[in-house]
């Protein structure tokens, strides 16, 4: 089944409610943007603080396990957006197809991974799911990944984890940076970055243009995957004064994307047996901004304040136009714009509790004329709590309790309450074990539930059904981390996930389809998802990183028995990386290797009677290359490098839409 983006057309002004909370004062003075991360085995790395795990500034010994992607493996993977820089870290997934580049954590789909940027909420989901190639490489500090149920923090959407993405701040007094690189299929990135720290400001701009060509995996006149421009610019400007207690930041971008391609639907042949095609040029146009406003106060008396206001806008303007039909262009334009307004306090009590509770308000506003009303708007109100109790810290031994909840008023389904648990003990300083039990939720999305959208260039239809109910999920995890020499990590994860009224497509009777399959959504009955991963992480000499992983996962629906659609059940991972510093030369490779992966196609006939034809697509690996070299004498100010992604040029024309091989190399300057 094929989605497309629906319509919509009109600007809504958005409105913003209201947040309140509690916070800590001895890692309050520490900013989240302050942040000092290792270069770490396979780009990964356990940082000193991280924020995404409690919507706050946690130390490692934080009970709720977050991986971080710091700046250097971002450079390293040569990626144009946050999707290359995901896609081979080990233990994710990065699934491609015609709605763009979303992740798979722990067997769990996009839509039920929440995407931020510096902790807030991204308008413009396509078919539910974030489209990870709009957030371009040169505008990323760090990702923090969050595996497993975070409903009791961030709510709806985190049944399955959080990505939270921040972005590039200035540090140094005066730093610029260049970037400039092309390849095959027309690849060409052009980046920029200016910073300054002068005193308590700190202004970061940065900018970005990147092209690629279309591609095309089979023997059809039409496209697999269109050609991408895009352009985008952020400014980040930060005011931290170091004896005060006050902070802010405030953070705008926008970005103008075009998607451009040629859609094919075979037609009957002609008398003498020769092929026909409907061929439909197809063009997507987004301009997305955001604004964010943040403020923070920190006092060891009373705690630290933080107030927070941020914006989403998304515009999309999709246009088809059937090549050699009388008619003028079919243009459907959409928006897409969420608000959101947090107040959060949060203190240290009695030295070993540390207190958090959040009051949160968000309005988001759809427009389309395949909207039976023209537009629809959703409220959503929340109420957080959290105490991270420190109970034993003695010695090596320390023991961590964390539990919290939150409470979610949705003005189209009412309230949803989710708790979680979460324990922390390190027996010995070699050995970290940590658990927890969550439950998670996601509400249906506008277009699951409005949509009413007909693409006869391709031959489907889509139709929301407005009866459906939330997604919910009881979510258990068990983590182990070993470091057993300096040189040394083993990690092992295990994890649940029972889902229940899991949201699916389904096929409908082909009555009204103008000649194609219509398709609708409906709760199903509960569905398992289970399974572990094992790493290991090694410093086998000097300059030389190695990382290795393999994961486990056996997603099931629980009434038909069979796997779920999209995935793998075994995957394996392993990441070399090795730089020489007397010389400057650095290279890095990443692989990953997926298991077979079953898909399921369902149509529906006139009288409703379904017909499920399976597919299975067999093992194939994702392997990308990089080598640099950082000129002597110009003292690594400039880096020479060339790469290549997709070495093995794996893909599928229907199911894995991979972008084929590509080859590239630039060079970068730093003053």
């Amino acid at each position: 089944m094929k989605h497309s983006l629906d319509n919509l057309s009109v600007l809504r002004p958005v409105a913003f409610a209201l947040a309140l909370a509690l916070s800590q004062s001895a890692v309050a003075e520490t900013g989240a943007d302050d942040l000092v991360v290792d270069d770490g085995d396979d780009g990964y790395a356990v940082a000193p603080v991280t924020v995404t795990g409690s919507r706050r500034e946690n130390t490692d010994a934080a009970p709720v396990k977050v991986r971080v992607i710091n700046r250097k493996a971002i450079e390293r993977s040569g990626a144009q957006s946050a999707a290359g820089v995901l896609a081979t870290r080990n233990g994710l997934r990065i699934v491609r197809s015609h709605r763009g580049s979303t992740l798979q954590l722990q067997g769990m789909e996009g839509k039920h991974v929440l995407i931020l940027i510096d902790g807030e909420r991204i308008s413009g989901r396509t078919g539910e799911e974030f489209d990870l190639t709009r957030v371009p490489a040169e505008t990323i500090e760090r990702i923090e990944v969050l595996t497993g149920a975070a409903s009791s923090v961030y709510g709806s959407e985190a049944m399955g984890g959080v990505v939270n993405i921040i972005t590039r701040g200035a540090d140094k007094p005066l730093q610029l940076s260049a970037m400039v690189s092309g390849g095959s299929l027309m690849r060409t990135d052009l980046t920029g970055s200016l910073g300054t720290r002068q005193g308590p400001w700190r202004l970061m701009l940065t900018a970005g243009w990147h092209h690629r060509d279309a591609f095309d995996l089979d023997d059809d006149p039409g496209t697999s995957g269109g050609a991408v421009d895009t352009a985008s610019a952020q400014i980040r400007v930060e005011w931290r004064p170091e004896e005060s207690p006050w902070s802010v930041l405030l953070r705008a971008n926008y970005q103008y994307r075009l998607v451009a391609g040629v859609d094919s639907k075979a037609l009957p042949p002609t008398w003498q047996g020769v092929e026909r095609w409907r061929l439909t040029d197809r063009s997507n146009t987004t301009h997305t901004s955001q604004v964010l406003l943040r403020t923070r106060y920190a006092d060891k008396e009373v705690g630290r304040f933080e107030v927070s206001v941020a914006a989403s806008l998304f515009f999309d303007a999709l246009s088809q136009q059937q090549r050699g039909a009388d008619k003028a262009a079919q243009v459907q334009d959409s928006s897409d714009h969420i608000g959101t307004t947090r107040f959060i306090w949060s203190k240290l009590v009695g030295g070993s509790h540390l207190l958090q509770a959040g009051l949160e308000g968000s309005v988001e506003c759809l427009g389309s004329q395949r909207v039976e009303a023209g537009q629809s708007e959703r409220g959503r109100l929340a109420l957080f709590v959290e105490d991270e109790w420190t109970a034993v810290e003695e010695g090596d031994l320390t023991f961590v309790v964390l539990a919290g909840a939150r409470l979610d008023i949705d003005t189209q389904f009412g309230a949803s309450v989710n708790p979680r648990i979460a324990l922390r003990l390190d027996p010995i300083q070699e050995l970290t074990l940590r658990t927890s039990f969550s439950m998670g939720f996601r509400a249906p999305g506008f277009k699951e539930l409005y949509l009413d959208f007909e693409n006869p260039s391709v031959g489907y239809r889509v139709i929301g059904n407005p009866e459906l109910q939330p997604e919910t999920a009881l979510s258990f995890k068990a983590d182990m981390d070993a470091r057993p020499l300096p040189e040394l990590s083993l990690s092992a994860t295990f994890f649940r996930h029972d889902i229940s009224d899991l949201i699916l497509s389904v096929p409908l009777p082909t009555v009204g389809a103008a000649g194609g399959d219509v398709f609708s959504y409906v709760n199903v009955a509960s569905t398992t998802i289970q399974g572990g991963e094992v790493g290991l992480s090694a410093l086998p000499t000097k300059g030389l990183s190695v990382s290795l992983s393999y994961t486990f996962t056996d997603p099931r629906d629980n009434d038909t028995g069979r796997i779920l659609s999209g995935r793998s059940q075994h995957s394996a991972g392993l990441t070399l990386a090795y730089s020489h510093s007397d010389s400057g030369l650095g290279i890095s490779a990443q692989a990953q290797l997926f298991g077979p992966t079953h898909f399921y196609v369902e149509q529906a006939d006139e009288a409703g009677d379904v017909t499920v034809t399976p597919y299975r697509i067999e093992t194939y690996a994702l392997v990308n290359a990089r080598a640099s070299w950082s000129v002597p004498w110009t003292d690594r100010a400039v880096e020479l490098f060339v790469g290549v992604e997709n070495l093995l040029d794996s893909a599928d024309p229907v199911f894995i839409q991979l972008v084929p091989r590509i080859v590239y190399g630039g060079l970068r300057g730093r003053y």
